[in-house]
């Protein structure tokens, strides 16, 4: 053989093929049925869908692009799942799924049931659910639009996914759920106008990122955290909900942290049955009853956050000890700044708390040297609660307290 027939040998054996392109519509392509071009396609095939209305369910059993151009409709008629998605590394983009099967089954306008894919830029209503994960890792889901649905998104049993950019709006229940699923990131999603809560993690989901999320006018939570240890919900604006802005129920060990929990019908952060939390640095204001709630919850560390202007108490303790509450800002709340029915610690043992009804050198709180302490300590109304180092009305963040 030639030198120039085995160079050109080698490189027909060593050059990797080139992915497909295959394309679906109505008229004028490859195929009519976006079925037809998964089964025919290669893995690594891309395969562009035109608009139109498909009614079919889409099973996608190998690592395909399937791109939708112009918002094609997949219609499962109210059986199955529009799109259901079997193998690694698939990626489904620009598609509008719909009437998949209404019931309590596992179907949903996609439903993923492998790793590594992206899910972006689609269009999900009525459905059971718009997404679904189940025992799914690390796949990409963002900038979809999911509305008109039972639930907006599902993970059961899925870990390490990006969930970003989402809108989830005026589902009939709830909006985001992590249900027994680790070590997601749920970042600068809008999720508003739910039935029921916004976003929950729930039944043992541990370590997810809950960040930078609005979540907005949901009928019972903003975000809730039950039966769910060692989360951290940072950077939220989770307002105007219908009971609790932010809820933690049966869960320890987690972080709540810097976020707006404010306007709510009820309570802006209510901690219940949960130790060992750290609440930092949240502004819970005008609020319909209290900023912050404590129930039958223990050693948790309430600091420097902002409760003002709620309807009844800024930060309300019952049936909870060992818990460690200082750098606080709570003035103008319409009943008491701070209640306690227990006993708590109410400093760190060297700042405590600034109350509106003891900030005042009207109202006892005197500060001869002039370094933002009051000279005496505050009794917390409730109990025999007391604030050995209260702070007076200087106090207006969390520099000025010291934290």
């Amino acid at each position: 053989m030639s030198w120039t027939g085995l160079a050109i040998l080698l490189l027909v054996l060593f050059t990797p093929a080139l992915a497909g392109e295959i394309s679906v519509g109505p008229e004028g392509c490859d195929y009519e049925s976006i079925q037809a071009a998964v089964d025919a396609a290669d893995a690594g095939d891309s395969i562009d869908v035109m608009a139109g209305v498909y009614m079919e369910r889409v099973n996608v059993t190998k690592p395909l692009i399937l791109r939708g151009r112009g918002l094609p409709v997949v219609d499962a008629g109210g059986i199955g799942s529009p799109i259901t998605i079997l193998a690694d590394g698939i990626t489904v983009e620009g598609f509008a799924a719909q009437n998949a099967s209404v019931n309590w089954s596992a179907d949903g306008g996609i439903r993923v049931l492998s790793s590594n894919n992206t899910i972006q830029g689609n269009r999900l209503n009525n459905t059971w659910r718009d997404i679904i994960l189940i025992r799914s890792n690390g796949n990409a889901i963002r900038d979809n639009f999911l509305t008109g649905a039972q639930e907006g998104l599902l993970l059961l049993e899925s870990n390490d996914n990006s969930i970003i950019g989402n809108l989830i709006i005026e589902n009939e229940d709830d909006g985001l759920i992590l249900d027994n699923s680790s070590r997601n990131v749920v970042r600068e999603n809008q999720v508003i106008d739910n039935f029921d809560d916004g976003i929950i993690c729930i039944n043992g989901s541990e370590e997810n990122l809950v960040v930078n999320n609005l979540a907005s006018g949901n009928g019972w939570h903003g975000v809730e955290l039950f039966l769910a240890d060692n989360n951290t919900v940072s950077g939220n604006s989770a307002i105007g909900n219908g009971i609790c802005n932010i809820l933690l129920l049966g869960s320890d060990g987690c972080i709540v942290a810097d976020n707006q929990a404010c306007s709510g019908a009820n309570v802006g952060i209510f901690i219940i049955i949960s130790d060992e939390n750290e609440v930092v640095g949240n502004n819970a204001s005008e609020n319909g009853i209290a900023g912050i709630f404590i129930d039958r919850s223990y050693n948790n560390t309430m600091r420097a956050n902002q409760v003002m202007h709620n309807g009844l108490v800024g930060l309300w303790v019952i049936n909870s000890f060992g818990n460690e509450i200082y750098g606080n800002l709570a003035f103008d709340n319409i009943k008491y700044d701070a209640y306690d029915a227990s006993g708590n610690r109410w400093d760190d043992g060297r700042v405590g708390n600034r109350h509106g009804q003891f900030d005042e050198l009207w109202e006892g709180c005197k500060d001869v040297d002039a370094d933002g302490i009051c000279d005496r300590s505050y009794a917390i109304p409730g109990n025999e609660s007391v604030d050995e180092y209260p702070l007076t009305s200087a106090a207006r963040g969390p520099a000025d307290r010291g934290i």
